[in-house]
């Protein structure tokens, strides 16, 4: 079995007749000298080199690869947010279409051919299965995320010039959320096979407190470091680790409704360490084994942040306070306003009650 190799590393080289010491770089089978006897300044043209061999660099006619550039990216900046897979996803599907080409070949008709062969699916190179359709809500986060990968590229001087990205038109705003009979066959579709059976649990703590996939997924029943926690003593459910990134998407702490904590206070009785797991360990996805409980329970368009939209819709049809609801679930007014407005009993109140006194003579 071949030696592992060790990578880039120092060497002091002695002082020879025909040659002054020197620290040289060990790289493989290369050899490059620093110049210097002295140990910080030789480390610093380490980390030199070390930062020079992790740039991506031009292709012989001066282009770089649009792989080469979301790589860069994903290494440089994507592991530092908060949700890095989610980043990952989308270079995987952008680097299977953008393969061998340029930046210099982004522009606003590569973009759209690449959205249209994402619709339809497609046969990328060297691979024997095609992709699945998506819809223009998935390409244009893709595109963005090229979009983001071309700009930070230009900042880092890689790119003298940031190339055009087109998105596709935004899909309108999802009104569809479930009734209580559609939940109950939710549920029942996942109680009824042992491996969907922890999806029952990651239901309920969706609906009951409207909780993004990944924040209930990431969740357990004491404090770490790469997710949220329920404080079963004090009724709380903090929703993000102290040291997690601050995002768009807010996730406050809040209390935790009653019917909730009973089933809470239980499932960490029975010893579970993790608000949803699979023999005790946590899950990361939940794709194929939710694809199968919605189609056995006849709901095939309803995804997992369905639960959302369902327990922001049903606190809007009881006629919660839009402040209340706007800090329990970490949705925006405005977002409240433009989606959810419609199902809140107040709904154009004042209005209706104008439209019914027209043709009145004022008292």
């Amino acid at each position: 079995m071949p030696r592992r190799a060790k990578g880039p590393r120092l060497y002091f080289r002695k002082a020879k007749k025909d040659r002054g010491a020197v620290y040289v770089i060990r790289d493989g089978q290369r050899e490059l000298s620093t110049g210097t006897t002295d140990r910080g300044q030789a480390e610093r043209e380490l980390r030199r080199y070390l930062n020079d061999k992790d740039t991506p660099v031009a292709s012989k006619d001066g282009g770089l690869l649009v792989t080469d550039a979301l790589s860069y990216y994903g290494e440089k900046h994507g592991v530092t947010t908060a949700n890095p897979e989610r980043i990952g996803y989308a270079i995987d599907a952008l680097a299977a279409w953008w393969t061998g080409r340029e930046t210099s070949e982004v522009s606003p008709d590569s973009c759209e051919a690449y959205a249209e062969a994402r619709r339809t699916g497609y046969l990328p190179a060297g691979q024997e299965k095609a992709t699945r359709p998506v819809q223009n809500g998935t390409i244009r986060r893709e595109l963005g995320c090229l979009r983001s990968a071309l700009i930070f590229c230009n900042k880092r001087g890689l790119l003298s010039s940031v190339p055009a990205v087109t998105l596709p038109d935004a899909p309108p705003p999802k009104d569809r959320w479930l009734t209580r009979d559609e939940v109950a066959a939710l549920i029942r579709a996942a109680r009824a096979d042992a491996r969907t059976r922890y999806l029952a649990k990651f239901i309920l703590v969706a609906l009951y407190t409207g909780s993004r996939k990944t924040v209930v997924l990431r969740s357990r029943f004491s404090a770490h470091t790469l997710g949220g926690y329920v404080d079963l003593a004090r009724g709380l459910f903090h929703r993000k680790a102290g040291a997690q990134k601050q995002t768009k998407k807010l996730a406050p702490t809040v209390t935790l409704p009653s019917r909730l904590r009973r089933h809470l206070e239980r499932w960490h009785g029975n010893g579970a360490r993790w608000l949803v797991e699979i023999e005790g360990s946590g899950v990361v996805d939940i794709k194929n084994d939710w694809e199968a409980i919605r189609e056995r329970a006849g709901l095939p368009d309803v995804t997992p942040h369905t639960l959302r939209h369902t327990a922001i819709t049903w606190a809007m049809q009881a006629g919660a306070s839009v402040w209340h609801i706007s800090g329990y679930f970490g949705v925006s007014l405005d977002t409240l306003e433009k989606t959810y407005a419609h199902h809140h009993p107040a709904h154009m109140h004042t209005a209706v009650e104008a439209a019914n006194r027209m043709g009145k003579h004022p008292s």
